[in-house]
């Protein structure tokens, strides 16, 4: 186990010492509360650095922490006689 960690947070200029609001560096939006959830999974932050497409239309992202992951997916077709399709519309 790891000790005590101090955490400190700035909400702007102090009201007890410098006479401002405390709130210079806070946002309020007007809209219904809501709950968000972050979680982390052992891995540090990282930047999508490269992308590929497999042959199966599947577009994996490689990350500056090492990671490849998954971002979408193309739908792909095979057709047998490509030549053969007819353009309509």
């Amino acid at each position: 186990a790891t000790g005590d960690q101090a955490i400190s947070f700035n909400f702007g200029t102090s009201v007890t010492t410098d006479g401002g609001t405390g709130m210079n560096l806070t946002t309020q939006f007007g809209a219904a509360s809501g709950l968000v959830q972050q979680s982390q999974n052992g891995f540090g932050a990282g930047a999508l650095q490269t992308f590929s497409v497999e042959t199966n239309g599947m577009i994996n992202g490689r990350f500056s922490n090492g990671q490849v992951r998954p971002l979408a997916q193309l739908a792909l077709a095979r057709f047998p006689d490509p030549l053969g399709l007819v353009r309509t519309g």
